[in-house]
């Protein structure tokens, strides 16, 4: 986030991109292939690590870092150049 220059505050919407982000950095690895069940071990980590808070200490609920974490994961196919999926909502 801090090289692109974007949502320089702690936001929860900076969280969830910076999931999209760690999806398309994991997903964008060379030399690295996934099993179905690693990828369904990174999403249930992304889930558990969701939140219902509000303020400055909520990160996004369990399905939004989900989804988050998938979009990068998805966007990685492109390579690094899926990161740009990260920066639209």
């Amino acid at each position: 986030q801090a090289a692109f220059g974007f949502m320089p505050r702690y936001t929860p919407m900076a969280e969830l991109q910076a999931d999209c982000l760690a999806g398309v950095y994991l997903g964008a690895m060379p030399n690295v292939s996934f099993e179905p069940g690693d990828i369904d071990e990174i999403g249930l980590l992304a889930y558990r690590l969701g939140d219902y808070g509000w303020g400055r200490q909520h990160h996004g609920t369990p399905r939004q870092r989900l989804n988050a974490v998938v979009r990068g994961l998805q966007a990685s196919r492109q390579g690094l150049q899926g990161a740009r999926s990260c920066f639209v909502s």
